[in-house]
């Protein structure tokens, strides 16, 4: 599956086709709490029941990735980061350690290409 998720509403010509489509403008995703749970309570599953539930699930079964996002103070914007910030679930609390990195355990999670497309004020 290629995803595409963006903090801009694109053309419709990109949102239909073979790829999946999320503009996280219009979903509802409430802040991490870094409550832990989606690792303890209910692991693999955040515990706050909004729209990222159905999102990070997306991100993490996804073969390619098109990220696209306004840079407001050297960084994605505050819907992608939020966004990324509640996907913690595809991740497991356990540590490995790979070519001298460290690196969380992930639960089920795609190997995949990601491309970046960043974007700044019109002005």
């Amino acid at each position: 599956m290629n995803l595409i998720l963006t903090d801009k509403p694109l053309s419709e010509a990109l949102q239909t086709g073979k790829h999946q489509y999320v503009d996280v403008t219009k979903e509802k995703i409430t802040p991490c709490m870094g409550c832990f749970g989606c690792w303890t309570k209910t692991p693999g599953k955040c515990v706050i029941r909004d729209s990222a539930v159905k999102i990070y699930p997306l991100i993490a079964q996804a073969e390619n990735v098109l990220y696209i996002s306004r840079i407001v103070y050297g960084s994605y914007d505050v819907p992608l980061k939020t966004m990324f910030e509640r996907a913690i679930p595809v991740q497991q609390a356990f540590i490995r350690i790979h070519n001298n990195e460290t690196h969380h355990v992930q639960r089920s999670v795609t190997p995949k290409k990601a491309v970046i497309i960043a974007y700044g004020a019109k002005d």
